[in-house]
């Protein structure tokens, strides 16, 4: 696992919560004050094209982050999640 990889499982980690695998999404909770750090740990080229969706929390925002995975090359079973509607 390269760093930026490692950085990018570590910052999901650290989320408001658990991650949540719901049918073929990997719902994140990311506080506004990581944002920064998971826009960089993804990278310019990926957002270039519109961005991505979110939904706006008071406190957060979720993400799913199934094709950033895919896009950085994380195998999903590396993230450790709950399991939610299937």
């Amino acid at each position: 696992m390269t760093k930026q990889q490692y950085d990018f499982v570590k910052l999901v980690e650290e989320s408001v919560q658990t991650p949540r695998r719901i049918r073929d999404e990997i719902l994140v909770w990311l506080y506004f004050s990581q944002l920064e750090d998971f826009t960089r740990l993804v990278g310019h080229d990926y957002f270039c094209e519109g961005g991505v969706g979110i939904n706006l929390q008071d406190n957060c925002v979720v993400i799913d982050i199934v094709d950033i995975l895919e896009y950085l090359e994380i195998d999903e079973n590396v993230i450790e999640t709950e399991c939610g509607l299937s």
